[in-house]
C-alpha cells in the first residue's frame, strides 16, 4: 500500500531507520464509532456497558467512545482495526445482559474473555480482570494488518509506542493503552468508512508529529483554532500506511 505522498511502505520504513527524532508517547484519548443510530450506541455504551454518558460521546475510563453520525459502510471486522477490548471486573453480568438486548457475542477458548458484536458492526471484547476496581477501563486496540511488525515499527517511531508482546502478537505500549498488531488472513479495508472510524491521540506537540509523519512520506493535516479567549486548540491528522484514521490532539500546557 502506497502512502498518500507516493512512497512505497518498504522506502518509508528504511526512511525510518534514518530519522533521529522520535516522538514522546503518547496518549489515547477517544475511538470514534460510525453509526446510523446514536441512541443504539448509547444505550449499548451506557445501559449494556457501565460507561457514563457524554454529548455524542461515552467516558469508559481511558478513552472516550465518541459517534460520529454516518452509517458505517460495514463492520469493525475486515478493516484495520478489527475491535477495541475493555477490562470488567467480571464476565458473569454480561453474558445474560448481551443475550436480552440482543447482542451477538463468543467466547474466546481462554474462558476470561467475549467478543460482543455491538451496534452498528463495531466489535467490543471484554476482559475479566478481578484486580480492576472500576466498572470498566480501557485496555487496547486490537489491528489486522498484513504487516504486524512494521507496523509495531512505524508506531513506536511516529507515537512512541513501546515494543512489546501480547500473548502471540507483536504489539506496542503507551500510557493506559496496548496497541496489538494481529497478522490478517487477508487484504483489511481502511477504517474510515466501517464502524469503527478511527481513533485520537493526545501528543505534546502536533507540530512535531507532523514533522515526523512527513519525513515518513505521510501527509499530516495541521489545525490551529480559537477555543477561548487567549486559548488555542491545536489538532491534526493523518491516515496511517495500513488505513487507520488517526487524528491528533496537543496537550494543553
Amino acid at each position: 500500500m502506497k502512502s498518500l505522498c507516493g512512497a512505497s511502505l518498504g522506502l518509508m520504513l528504511l526512511t525510518m531507520a534514518a530519522v533521529a527524532q522520535t516522538a514522546p508517547p503518547a496518549k489515547l484519548k477517544s475511538i470514534y464509532i460510525n453509526t446510523a443510530d446514536e441512541a443504539a450506541q448509547m444505550r449499548f455504551w451506557t445501559k449494556l456497558l457501565p460507561c457514563v454518558a457524554e454529548e455524542k460521546a461515552a467516558d469508559c475510563t481511558g478513552a472516550i467512545v465518541r459517534f460520529p453520525a454516518k452509517a458505517p459502510t460495514g463492520p469493525s471486522i475486515g478493516s484495520t482495526i478489527d475491535h477495541i477490548g475493555f477490562f470488567v471486573p467480571s464476565l458473569e453480568p454480561y453474558f445474560a445482559k448481551v443475550s436480552e438486548a440482543g447482542y451477538k457475542y463468543r467466547r474466546i477458548p481462554t474462558g476470561n474473555q467475549i467478543i460482543i458484536e455491538g451496534p452498528d458492526g463495531a466489535s467490543v471484547e471484554l476482559t475479566s480482570n478481578a484486580a480492576r476496581t472500576e466498572p470498566i477501563r480501557f485496555h487496547h486496540i486490537h489491528f489486522h494488518t498484513p504487516q504486524p511488525r512494521e507496523m509495531q515499527a512505524w508506531y513506536a517511531k511516529v507515537l512512541g509506542a513501546i515494543p512489546g508482546k501480547r500473548a502471540q502478537w507483536e504489539a506496542g505500549d503507551l500510557p493506559g493503552a496496548n496497541l496489538t498488531y494481529a497478522p490478517s488472513n487477508g487484504p483489511v479495508e481502511p477504517t474510515a468508512e466501517r464502524a469503527i472510524a478511527g481513533i485520537q491521540f493526545e501528543v505534546d506537540s502536533v507540530h512535531r508529529v507532523g514533522e515526523v509523519l512527513r519525513s515518513l512520506g505521510i501527509q499530516c493535516r495541521e489545525f490551529t483554532a480559537v477555543s477561548g479567549a487567549n486559548s488555542f486548540h491545536t489538532s491534526g491528522s493523518f491516515v496511517d500506511p495500513w488505513g487507520t484514521s488517526v487524528t491528533l490532539i496537543q496537550a494543553t500546557k
